[in-house]
């Protein structure tokens, strides 16, 4: 493979795909070149320039996810049903909520860990 042509591959997968997926090809490439003891044609000038163009131009910023809306929560909170499941599952996004756990915190929960005492004044 050219480096023209592995240019011109990335300038192409540019086009429909993140900056991670492009990379992640990429690496792919270097590695495929290295088990088959071929030149590696990404470490020419003329595609680092490419590759510079495509990071500056489609960026690596993560969105920003939206802002956590309490009314919105409470209200979901609200409508679950009173079923088993719907009062494990309004238990859980509580506990977890108040708790501030993590997921796997909220997985790893046991019932015997679980322990209810009275509030003293």
């Amino acid at each position: 493979m050219s480096s023209a042509t592995l240019a011109t591959y990335l300038s192409d997968l540019a086009t429909e795909h993140k900056w991670a997926t492009v990379s992640r090809r990429l690496a792919s490439l270097r590695k495929w070149h290295r088990l088959h003891q071929q030149p590696d044609p990404s470490f020419d000038e003329g595609v680092k320039i490419v590759l510079e163009g495509i990071k500056r131009t489609i960026g690596t910023e993560p969105l920003q996810a939206l802002a956590f809306d309490i009314a919105e929560y409470k209200g979901n909170i609200r409508l679950m049903p009173a079923t088993p499941t719907g009062m494990r599952d309004r238990a859980m996004l509580l506990l977890g909520f108040s708790c501030a756990f993590r997921r796997s915190e909220l997985v790893a929960l046991n019932l015997e860990g679980v322990q209810f005492t009275a509030k003293e004044p």
